[in-house]
């Protein structure tokens, strides 16, 4: 199941998941209206580290077609605040072991980068 940051996600996608070589790539625009812009923060909205992170697995799961949750985040740094409107681009290498690895932009602009290990969670 959805929870509403990942609806409010999957509304904002404008370049579907897909492989580029050996790399992931998605793009989101997050609208005004972005479920992670209410209350971060009144008046001057950025997104939070934390929808970044849900953006990067959540092309995961669309690309995958499996849904995972996050275990460990590691050498997380966001470089730049992302406002509502502006493009986020985002590659995500896989290494091993269920890591992968995310850089985010913004046109060509870094945003953050991280490593996750993420958990492949049964539906059963």
């Amino acid at each position: 199941m959805n929870t509403p940051m990942e609806k409010s996600l999957l509304d904002s996608i404008t370049v579907q998941p897909h492989l580029e070589g050996e790399a992931i790539h998605a793009q989101f625009v997050l609208a005004d209206d972005f479920a992670g812009f209410s209350g971060h923060f009144p008046g001057a909205p950025i997104c939070p580290g934390v929808a970044q992170l849900d953006a990067a697995v959540l092309s995961l799961k669309i690309m995958d077609k499996v849904d995972y949750r996050i275990v460990s985040v590691e050498n997380a740094k966001f470089t730049r605040p992302l406002r509502p409107g502006e493009p986020l681009s985002i590659k995500i290498t896989r290494l091993d072991a269920g890591k992968v690895s995310a850089v985010l932009k913004c046109e060509e602009e870094q945003v953050a980068k991280f490593k996750m290990t993420l958990r492949r969670v049964d539906d059963a």
